[in-house]
C-alpha cells in the first residue's frame, strides 16, 4: 500500500480508511476501540473461497464461491411483508442466478456491469446453478489487485448491527496493510522453545491464514499470551502478599491432639502432609493463603 499513512496498534480504530468517528462508535460494542482491539478480534470461522468455480463447472448442490459480472438485479414482492432480491450474473461459461428474502436494501449495491464475488449454498434450478442468500462482495476493476473475500481462506468475524463480518475483514485488511509492527513482548527464547510464531506472525495468520492449521497455532500463540500473563499476575499478588505483615501462630503438639481427637477417624498420610503444611504456614510472619479441598 505505497504511500498509505501507517497506523500503530494504540491508534484509534477511527483513523482506518473506511471506519472512521461514525462507524467507530459501532466498532465499540465489540469491544474494539484501537487498531490492537481489532487486530486481536479473532474470526469464528473461516470461507474456502480458493478456488472460485466457473458457471460451468459449478457443483449441483452445496457450498462453492463463483465470480462474475451482474447483469441485472430486481426487488419482487410476491406477497405483503416478503420481498425478493433477485440477481442474474454471467461469466465466460454462462449464468448464475442469486436469491436473498427481505434484504431491499442490498438491491441498491448490484449494479448492473459490476465483478461480484458470492460464496454460499446453491442448488440447479432448471439446469442453471442458484445460491440462496449468499455472501455478496464487489471486487476491484484493476486485474490482479488483492482482495480480503477471494483467493484464500476468508475469515468470517463477530458482527454487530451496523457492521457486517465483511466489513470488518475489510477494516482488518486494512490495518495489517498499515500497522507497524507490533512488536512482541515475548521473550525469543521461550518463543522459540515452544514452538510459537511471532506476534506479527500470528495476527496476520489468525486472520487470513494459508491453512487452517495456521490458525490454529495462532491461537495457540495468544492463548499462550493469555496464561503467562495470567501467571504472572498470580506471581506479583504473591510477592506483594509476602511483603504483608501477619501474626505467627504457634501450634504445639497438645494442640494438634486436641484437634485429632475431634475427628471420629484417623488421617491419612496426604491429609498428614496438609495438616504440616498448614503448621508450617501458621508459623511464619506473613498472612496463610490456601484453599483446602
Amino acid at each position: 500500500m505505497p504511500g498509505a499513512v501507517t497506523v500503530g496498534p494504540d491508534d484509534p480504530v477511527a483513523l482506518l480508511p473506511g471506519v472512521g468517528a461514525a462507524r467507530a462508535e459501532v466498532y465499540a460494542r465489540l469491544g474494539i476501540v484501537t487498531v490492537g482491539d481489532l487486530l486481536r478480534l479473532a474470526p469464528r470461522g473461516f470461507e474456502d473461497r480458493r478456488a472460485p468455480a466457473s458457471a460451468a463447472t459449478l457443483p449441483a448442490e452445496g457450498e462453492a464461491t463463483w465470480v462474475g459480472r451482474i447483469l441485472s438485479a430486481r426487488v419482487v414482492r410476491p406477497r405483503r411483508g416478503l420481498c425478493v432480491v433477485e440477481m442474474a450474473g454471467q461469466d465466460d461459461t454462462g449464468e448464475v442466478r442469486a436469491r436473498w428474502f427481505n434484504q431491499a436494501w442490498l438491491a441498491r449495491s448490484l449494479v448492473p456491469g459490476v465483478t461480484v464475488v458470492l460464496h454460499g449454498r446453491l442448488r440447479r434450478v432448471a439446469g442453471r446453478a442458484e445460491f440462496a442468500a449468499p455472501a455478496v462482495e464487489r471486487l476491484p476493476e484493476a486485474a490482479g489487485e488483492e482482495h480480503p473475500g477471494i483467493g484464500r481462506l476468508v475469515p468470517v468475524h463477530p458482527a454487530t448491527p451496523g457492521v457486517s463480518p465483511a466489513g470488518i475483514r475489510r477494516a482488518v485488511w486494512t490495518a495489517l496493510g498499515r500497522v507497524r509492527s507490533l512488536g512482541d513482548p515475548l521473550p525469543e527464547a521461550v518463543r522459540v522453545a515452544e514452538g510459537l510464531p511471532t506476534l506479527d506472525e500470528a495476527v496476520r495468520r489468525m486472520h487470513f491464514p494459508d491453512a487452517l492449521g495456521d490458525a490454529d497455532r495462532a491461537r495457540h500463540r495468544f492463548a499462550f499470551d493469555e496464561l503467562l500473563v495470567h501467571e504472572l499476575l498470580l506471581a506479583r499478588r504473591r510477592a506483594l502478599r509476602r511483603r504483608l505483615e501477619g501474626f505467627p501462630f504457634r501450634f504445639t503438639p497438645t494442640l494438634d491432639r486436641r484437634i485429632r481427637s475431634r475427628f471420629p477417624f484417623r488421617l491419612t498420610a496426604a491429609q498428614d502432609r496438609v495438616v504440616a503444611e498448614v503448621r508450617a504456614d501458621l508459623l511464619r510472619p506473613t498472612p496463610m493463603n490456601r484453599l483446602l479441598q
